[in-house]
């Protein structure tokens, strides 16, 4: 995370609303966690892609069980040129 001036700052350091994500003890199945992400492509939201039938879930982070999923996934690596 950069703070106002550019700088690395580690999560732990900067002011949260929520500091008790921190905090050893807490069950797993309730706690806040930390997902790291790397964007591999990023657009602007006016080309945002959106097609029917794509996997859809307001939470940033989640467990997807459905085949829309897969569907989800391969399309955008196609409109993305991402392809392997």
């Amino acid at each position: 995370m950069l703070d106002e001036a550019g700088n690395a700052q580690l999560l732990s350091e900067v002011p949260l609303d929520a500091p008790e994500m921190f905090v050893d003890g807490v069950e797993p199945e309730i706690a806040a966690q930390v997902v790291g992400v790397r964007w591999l492509k990023t657009v602007s939201v006016s080309n945002a892609i959106h097609e029917k039938g794509f996997f859809g879930n307001q939470n940033t982070v989640c467990k997807p069980r459905t085949a829309r999923w897969q569907h989800t996934i391969d399309r955008l690596k196609q409109r993305f040129g991402l392809e392997e």
